[in-house]
């Protein structure tokens, strides 16, 4: 029980002091990414990666086309057999989230962010359980540097290595909206999931929403064995809402081109011997 604060004590500190091990927990997060990864930062190398070489040519033609003609393509045929850009590459315009991300990241290069964010993340939902500072940033180190979020950024899974570092972060938000304050956990709760969505990494945020629908329903009743108390409610109206902010209008459209594609697209000539084929456009990645 020593790792978990006392909340009496916590709270009779100033702001300053209180705000004193966050800041430094910070700071030491983002001198173990740089160091980590000191040949990206001081050397000006990258990182080898599979996945984003082939990102590159699948994206390319969408990005041409944008060059040339002003405005984003909404479909490509240079993935498979053609499919929609809202999975590859598509910048959407009067989105403000790109600038939430930068703050988030504090600028920092490509795959240094992503394991700044998972250590920042980890320590915000360890602080979000009660846990102290310095334990926190442990076990901040111990979740960032698992080795399958370094496999993954080793072989290019940019966007699910985002979406995964989020992922605590909603959680953290969940947990503050459900057991301390409901408006600060919805906020924190709208952050992560919006970041969260906009990784586009679909799979990540369905699981990732699967573990709060869980929590939701199991949080008001281990509370007490009649009706749950008000907090509980609140926090449902706080955060729900917002289960449905951010970016993830964005999800439908990508369903809907692809239906009006296989509507509008002719069906190609067979042949009474020719086997039949059907291409599929709305193969995810």
């Amino acid at each position: 029980m020593a790792a978990v604060a006392s909340a009496s004590s916590v709270s009779s500190a100033p702001w300053w002091r209180r705000a004193l091990p966050h800041v430094l927990a910070v700071l030491f997060f983002v001198v173990l990414a740089c160091v980590y990864f000191s040949p990206i930062m001081f050397e000006g190398k990258t990182l080898a990666q599979h996945d984003i070489t082939q990102f590159q040519g699948g994206a390319h033609e969408a990005q041409e086309y944008a060059k040339a003609m002003g405005k984003e393509a909404l479909w490509t045929n240079s993935m498979f057999s053609g499919m929609p850009t809202y999975l590859i590459s598509l910048h959407f315009p009067g989105d403000w989230s790109g600038y939430l991300q930068k703050i988030m990241t504090l600028g920092l290069p490509a795959v240094v962010a992503n394991l700044f964010l998972a250590l920042l993340c980890g320590y915000i939902l360890l602080v979000s359980l009660g846990v102290r500072s310095l334990v926190a940033v442990a076990g901040a180190v111990a979740l960032g540097f698992s080795s399958y979020n370094l496999a993954i950024l080793a072989a290019g899974h940019n966007t699910k290595s985002i979406a995964l570092a989020y992922a605590p972060l909603v959680l953290g938000g969940v947990l503050v909206a459900y057991r301390r304050d409901k408006w600060l956990g919805a906020a924190l709760f709208a952050v992560g999931l919006t970041l969260n969505v906009r990784a586009n990494h679909l799979q990540i945020t369905y699981y990732l929403l699967l573990l709060v629908a869980i929590f939701g329903i199991i949080e008001p009743g281990g509370r007490l064995p009649g009706r749950p108390p008000a907090r509980v409610l609140q926090a449902h109206g706080a955060a729900g809402p917002r289960r449905g902010a951010g970016r993830g209008g964005e999800l439908r459209p990508s369903l809907y081109h692809t239906r009006i594609q296989q509507i509008q697209q002719p069906r190609p000539h067979r042949t009474e011997n020719a086997p039949a084929h059907r291409a599929w456009p709305g193969a995810g990645r």
